[in-house]
């Protein structure tokens, strides 16, 4: 834990002390930036700790086959690894390359283990240094992997994990023993199959996964890997074709070699066919594009050529000479008269050689492991000029490319390896486009190419690259520039330097000051683009020397300074004028920028000050605000006292002649002084006294009152935000008079004032309460400040450190800092009981919301209340305790703020949210809500913690390094420092994304959200259901239900009236029930309740006697009376008509499918608590009132909304039998006797259509005969009974006879419980329209017209639901006529087409359209054919007609004119009704085709 020391003091880290204790540990590959930090040693301690915690949860779910907290635990390992690297010894690695080794080629492993195994052994192999590890260290067995990748290639791995294999096979090939290479090899030969590119690159990549020559010896190499599999893939490379695609992975193994072992293979015998085939792959054009030279297939191949050309180069059997006679030839095509698609062929391979050639110099030179071979193949300085001069021409060249774009990394990577060849040739071009007139855009990319390599051309050369050479440069420029100046704004009298016109430079540096007057002359308020890159240039240029007269060194330092180090001191006599005359210069931008802005901006043209929707920030607005910032914090921190003075007096001058009713120039202006006064604390306290007497002045009760202020008072309330920007020795000093500026601007009520006052109280909390690293105390500064006499001050030019030099000073929050900002605070917490009174307007609930949100959104401080309760995770399948990425108290401050009077301040805002939630109804103060809640759970949302380091160094920091060593190792201070606060983020960051257990207080938070997350409907909708399940639950276990006695085989009543008196009930298992008790609907009750938000039913058909044996599914039994008055249809006349069982299966299937059609809108209220059926949403007005005992129907399951039913056809074709009766039970007091088929499917047909739409749209209803119907008859005739369809998830099984039953319960004497009961209340649904009348045609066509409206459901008022209620309602009509046969045009049915029978009956006469023939009818209309004949035969062709006589084909070759006009003769003779085709012969169809 950070301890919060008594008194304020800065920490200083020596970096090289903490570098040698994490060495002495001997890690495999640590990150390094760790050492950076304060907290330095309790770190590590706590990574350690977490690292193994994460290592034994992983490999204990991975033994314990629990994919997901196997998942869970490789996430943690795989981030945890990305931030602080493999720090495990070597032995530690071993045994997890061992252990997911194991993993992967486990029998029947399971698949998702097999994934999270490869994620995270990729990781973990990709962080290695490549060749640290071999098959000494390891020795792992081939065969295995090999038949797990042949399974998952052959696709017998479910699902398929061949991508995640092929990442991570080639990291085991190195652990491989070199002895089995040969086997490898012949077992490999046996997947290559020759003249197949498909399957030839298939074996290519087989090869590539299975064979390295990394981890091994140049002696293995010779012995196992060159003569046994290295030329025999030469052979095939040698031989192939330009557009074989699997040539790419041939000169992967080659660069492989080349870069492990180049001493293995001598490859000097095949330098030109590798160089030929490397410059047909650039498809080079000749003569304006007439002529391309290769095609182009080997693009893919040219970063491994690439690489090849960089490793080859150098030593006994060097390519340079090759490589310079390919760059001789490409250069003519390079030129920008002559671009084209080839131009970015050459610019990418350039690219990628550059990007190599570093890497190599990298591990020859820089590194303290270097390259593993022998130094005669190492590069010399004389070969990197080679290099250097036979591609500079091209690189400058593509550098004015306008299609080849890289953000000019290819100059910068080649003035990075020898910039003492590159910078004289960019130098030239930069000063002769400042004269150049007809080709303006050259100046424009020079400035954007130099604000990318400045830092490199006057940084101090590296003598552990190269030594330093004695140079003579041109000083032409030199001498032209010191002539010209005199006539440039910028010019002063004395700060001329005869020298220069005389001495021959042996060094760049000079440059810097004509290129930093001529950029600072070349700010433009017009030009923004360029301004921008003039801005970086000048940053890095202020950021790399001290901008100070460093004159009078040169009698203290004399003997240590050479001629070029006097001529530079004396240049540097002219640095304290710039400056001056660039804040100058500045400040008439934002003069003019307050009248005029840029050209492109985002905003109204002068947007005034008091309109806040006008204040939109564009690109070029951005360009000003974030560019003068900067470039003045630089300014003020690298000058001296006196310089600061004379900036100071002139900026406070200037505020006090302007007053701006632009807001973009008042929020630049204001961004300037915020970037000056935190260097100077007694420009602080002028400027703090200034701006409090103007806000005191200018804020009175009228403008308090007003919501829009004077644009006046707006511009020093816009100049107060500087005051925010201070560090903590300026606020404790001033603690006093920043309480009153915060206090003014929150007593107002206009919303510009009171954010700024909220962002006050932020930045200033922030500053007080964070550890960050002190700028202004760094060792650079510190040194700045001393006189010359006590430092030299060329030493000090652009100076780049590395870890092992690097001393930081960090600050850390004290006792003063923290009770600061607990009075802060303490006036903070007022805000929060202010809104938990009654009576305040939304504006100042607004106000106060967003002031406390914004307040609390930094503070880390705030803990969680001490009196919690864990709660029980029942919904996570966890065994293991939870994966934690916690760091302990390492990187957390010890003190922890609190409330006024001692309370936890969490506590207070949860309670304030809770409270306001109830009474406040506005969106906005709803959000502030819901992010102040979120802001409780303590909990950020963070992302790319865990990047790569170098890639979060944007802007100026990227540049202010060193890039010989490709990634940031030595840099400037001022990269320096930022790398150390990016490190602390980083690690506060992965200790927050710590996963922990769920508490009441985590639950009252989530509760909240929730709320927050339902609108008022939902609300209102979600009260109503509760208060009626409430009610009608406790009028039903009010009933008193009685006993039916029953026997062993009447399984349908008896499992009914179990399911009644089953105690289970639906909310013991957390599912509401509905209940409706009307005479026509279906009462039901469930033992086992599924939830209410499943979306799909099975179903099938089935007896009460084959559920019985199938407990372990859900069974949906429906008792479905028939009705004899309900018309036949054509599916229940097949139905009855049919005898073969798979024909009766397959009408049941559309009978149902028909039956459980989703239903509408209507329907899916009807399932509410409201509703009157438990299925469908018919209201009482259109259901018969009966009281009889048959009317009261009983069914084992609850439905509270209804479910789409979907088929699977199989379950109904693969049927073994189907009985030809269904027999039930009779519960009434007639006789249950067998019931014929035919009136069993009419019965059936009826119950499920029914005779009124609205039972159809019901979805399954019950139809009640009248009570005639429902009376026993004096006939022996058999009563008519209730057919009985289970609906479960089975196969369709046997329908068995039940045994017959009498139970005499006479009609008059009904039971209470059986007597229908009066529906309850239900909101009044919307009437739907009667679509019966409508023609067939006008139907479709409507239905066409509510489905195109549909698709913007989204910006209908009701989300679209009143018209997907229309849409089902025509398409229920529209299948209804097609069931019935009505007004149809075509009587086919599409689910008829499935079914074949036998019919012998006449089917019923329908009738048709006549149309003219040879008309086709469409959905567009009745279409004519061209010629109204009746038709020909059709005609026998005789294909014999179409070859010569040497059986070729006369049509072959490229189509003329001619054939086609004998295409049309021909087919205009075929298709003509008086044609003679039948006539026509052999010799006259040859004629129509002769050429």
């Amino acid at each position: 834990m950070v301890k919060v020391k008594e008194k304020s003091e800065l920490v200083t880290v020596n970096a090289g002390e903490n570098l040698k204790k994490l060495l002495d540990k001997n890690f495999v590959r640590p990150t390094k930036h760790s050492i950076l930090l304060p907290y330095f040693d309790e770190l590590e301690e706590e990574t350690g700790k977490n690292f193994q915690s994460i290592i034994n949860g992983m490999m204990a779910a991975f033994l314990t086959e629990n994919a997901i907290e196997a998942t869970e635990y490789t996430d943690m390992f795989t981030k945890h690894i990305r931030l602080f690297g493999l720090r495990m010894s070597k032995e530690t690695f071993l045994d997890l390359v061992r252990f997911f080794y194991e993993v992967l080629i486990k029998k029947d492993q399971n698949r998702s283990l097999m994934k999270t195994a490869c994620l995270g052994f990729g990781k973990m192999m990709k962080l290695s240094r490549s060749g640290s590890f071999g098959y000494r260290d390891l020795t792992l067995d081939w065969k295995p992997i090999y038949e797990l990748f042949l399974r998952a290639l052959n696709n017998k791995i479910k699902p398929d994990i061949s991508a995640n294999l092929n990442d991570v096979i080639l990291s085991f090939a190195i652990f491989y023993h070199p002895e089995e290479h040969a086997n490898i090899w012949e077992t490999l030969l046996q997947e290559m199959i020759i003249g197949s590119p498909l399957f030839m690159e298939q074996f290519m990549t087989i090869c590539r996964l299975f064979l390295t020559v990394e981890g091994l010896s140049e002696d293995d190499a010779k012995k196992y890997s060159v003569d046994t599999w290295i030329k025999p893939l030469w052979d095939l490379y040698s031989r192939a074709d330009m557009n074989a695609p699997w040539t790419s992975v041939c000169m992967e193994h080659i660069s492989e070699l080349c870069f492990y072992h180049p001493g293995a293979y001598n490859l000097s015998p095949h330098y030109d066919v590798i160089f030929t085939k490397m410059m047909r792959s650039f498809e080079l054009t000749v003569r304006g594009g007439k002529v391309s030279v290769g095609d182009g297939q080997e693009v893919s191949s040219n970063s491994h050529l690439a690489s090849i050309c960089v490793y080859t180069i150098g030593g006994p059997n060097s390519s340079l000479s090759h490589f310079q006679r390919l760059m001789q030839y490409i250069l003519v095509n390079v030129h920008p008269l002559n671009v084209g698609d080839h131009t970015e062929q050459i610019g990418f391979f350039l690219r990628d050689f550059i990007k190599e050639f570093k890497n190599r110099l990298k591990e020859e030179r820089l590194k303290v492991k270097k390259r593993r071979c022998s130094s005669e193949f190492y590069l010399t300085d004389k070969d990197i000029d080679a290099v250097t001069e036979s591609i500079m021409d091209l690189a400058i060249m593509l550098m004015f490319s306008t299609t080849f774009q890289d953000d000019y990394q290819l100059v910068h990577g080649l003035t990075t390896i020898n910039r003492e060849l590159v910078t004289p040739k960019l130098l030239d071009h930069l000063y002769s486009s400042l004269t150049a007139v007809s080709e303006p855009h050259r100046l424009t990319t020079i400035i954007e190419a130099f604000s990318v390599i400045i830092f490199e051309v006057i940084r101090q050369p590296d003598s552990e690259y190269r030594l330093p050479r004695n140079i003579k440069y041109d000083s032409t420029w030199l001498k032209y520039l010191e002539e010209e100046r005199i006539n440039w704004p910028s010019y002063k009298t004395g700060s001329e330097v005869p020298e220069v016109k005389t001495h021959s430079f042996t060094s760049l540096r000079p440059h810097a000051f004509y290129i930093m007057e001529v950029f600072v002359n070349q700010i433009n308020v017009s030009d923004v683009g360029r301004t921008g890159y003039i801005f970086r240039t000048l940053i890095t240029l202020f950021s790399s020397f001290p901008l100070i007269d460093i004159s009078p060194a040169i009698k203290f330092h004399e003997k240590e300074m050479s001629e070029d180090d006097k001529i530079l001191c004396f240049l540097s006599k002219r640095v304290p004028h710039i400056v001056e005359y660039t804040l100058e210069k500045l400040l008439d931008v934002i003069t003019c920028l307050s009248v005029v802005v840029p050209k492109t901006s985002g905003g109204e043209v002068g947007a005034s000050m008091s309109n806040e929707s006008q204040k939109q920030l564009g690109d070029e607005e951005t360009v000003w605000k974030l560019g003068i910032g900067q470039l003045v914090r630089v300014m003020f921190e690298r000058v001296d006292e006196k310089m600061r003075k004379t900036l100071f007096d002139r900026l406070f001058g200037y505020l006090k002649t302007v007053e701006f009713s632009n807001s973009l120039a008042s929020e630049i202006l204001s961004s300037l002084v915020a970037s000056a006064i935190w260097v100077s604390r007694e420009a602080y306290r002028q400027y703090i006294e200034f701006i409090s007497v103007k806000l005191k002045n200018l804020i009175t009760d009228d403008v308090r009152k007003s919501r829009n202020p004077p644009s006046s008072v707006l511009f020093y309330v816009e100049l107060s935000r500087p005051l925010f920007a201070a560090t903590h020795h300026m606020i404790l000093e001033n603690e006093q008079l920043l309480s009153q500026v915060i206090q003014i601007l929150l007593q107002c009520e206009s919303t510009n004032i009171h954010k700024c006052g909220t962002f006050g109280v932020s930045a200033l909390l922030s500053t007080l309460l964070s550890i960050d690293t002190e700028a202004t105390a760094s060792p650079e500064n510190e040194t700045f400040a001393k006189p010359l006499n006590e430092w030299n001050p060329i030493k000090y030019w652009a100076k780049c450190n590395d870890l092992k030099e690097t001393v930081i000073r960090w600050y850390i929050p004290a006792k003063p800092e923290v009770d600061c900002a607990q009075r802060l605070l303490n006036k903070f917490f007022p805000f929060i009981q202010e809104l938990t009174k009654t009576g305040q307007t939304r504006e100042t609930i607004r106000r106060v919301l967003n002031h406390v949100m914004t307040v609390s959104q930094d503070i880390d401080l705030f803990e969680h209340p001490d009196s919690i309760r864990n709660i029980s995770d029942v919904y996570t399948p966890f065994c293991l305790p939870i994966s934690s990425s916690s760091l302990g108290k390492s990187c957390v401050l010890e003190h922890q703020i609190k409330g006024p009077n001692g309370e936890n301040a969490r506590e207070m805002m949860l309670q304030m949210v809770e409270s306001l939630s109830k009474s406040t109804h506005d969106p906005v103060s709803l959000i502030h809500l819901s992010t102040i809640a979120f802001q409780c759970l303590g909990k950020k949302k963070v992302t790319r913690f865990d990047s790569d380091f170098d890639s979060l160094l944007t802007g100026v920091y990227g540049v202010l390094v060193d890039s010989t060593y490709g990634k940031a190792t030595k840099v400037s201070q001022h990269t320096m420092d930022q790398m150390a606060f990016m490190k602390h983020v980083q690690a506060q960051s992965f200790h927050n994304y710590e996963t922990r257990h769920p508490n009441d207080f985590d639950e009252r938070i989530l509760n909240c959200l929730f709320d927050f997350a339902l609108n008022d409907y939902e609300k209102s909708e979600q009260s109503k259901s509760e208060q009626n399940t409430g009610s009608q639950l406790e009028e039903n276990m009010s009933t008193n239900i009685p006993e039916f006695p029953s026997d062993a085989d009447d399984s349908v009543v008896e499992e009914s009236m179990r399911s009644i008196r089953s105690p289970t009930t639906p909310e013991a298992n957390g599912s509401p029930r509905v209940h409706s008790n009307l005479s026509h609907s279906i009462v039901t009750s469930t033992p086992k309740s599924r939830s209410v938000a499943s979306a799909k039913i099975e179903s099938s058909y089935g007896s009460s006697k084959s559920s019985s044996h199938n407990n372990d599914h859900d069974r949906s039994r429906s008792f479905i009376e028939n009705d004899e008055n309900a018309p036949m249809t054509p599916i229940t006349k097949k139905l009855t008509q049919a005898t073969d069982m798979r024909s009766k299966a397959l009408l049941r299937q559309r009978l149902l499918r028909k039956a459980m059609k989703k239903p509408d809108d209507d329907a899916n209220r009807g399932c509410s608590s409201n509703s009157v059926g438990a299925w469908g949403s018919a209201s009482t007005e259109s259901l018969p009132e009966s009281s009889e005992l048959f009317n009261s129907v009983l069914s084992p399951i609850v439905r509270t909304a209804p479910r789409q039913f979907q088929f699977d056809s199989d379950t109904f074709v693969n049927i073994p039998k189907v009985a030809a009766s269904t027999a039930i039970n009779d519960i009434g007091g007639g006789i249950q006797e067998q019931i014929d088929t035919k009136k069993d499917a009419d019965r059936l047909e009826n119950r499920i259509f029914g005779n009124t739409k609205q039972e159809y749209h019901r979805g399954i209803v019950d139809k009640t005969p009248d009570k005639q119907s429902a009376k026993p008859s004096t006939s022996n005739k058999v009563q008519e009974e209730i057919v009985t369809i289970v609906l479960d998830d089975s196969d369709i099984i046997d329908v068995t006879p039940q045994k017959p039953q009498r139970i005499a319960v006479p009609e008059e004497e009904h039971p209470p419980w059986l007597v229908s009961r009066k529906p309850p209340p239900r909101a009044p649904s919307p009437e739907k329209e009667d679509y019966s009348k409508l023609s067939y045609k006008e139907l479709v066509a409507k239905k066409n017209q509510v489905m195109g409206l549909i698709s913007h459901f989204e910006h209908l008022p009701d989300k679209g639901k009143r018209v997907l209620r229309q849409f089902q309602d025509l398409d229920d009509e529209v299948e209804r006529r097609k069931d019935l046969g009505l007004d149809i045009v075509s009587d086919q049915d599409d689910d008829d087409d499935i079914i074949v029978i036998d019919d012998e009956d006449e089917e019923p006469k329908r009738v048709a359209p006549i149309f003219p023939s040879g008309s086709v009818m469409t959905q567009n209309g009745l279409l004519p054919t061209r010629r109204i004949v009746d038709p020909v035969p059709a005609v026998q062709m005789d294909f014999n007609a179409i070859l010569d006589r040497n059986n070729k084909k006369l049509m072959a070759g490229k189509m003329t004119d001619q054939k086609y006009r004998n295409v049309i003769l021909f087919t205009d003779s075929c298709c003509s009704p008086t044609s003679r085709m039948n006539k026509l012969t052999t010799a006259d169809i040859k004629m129509l085709f002769q050429l």
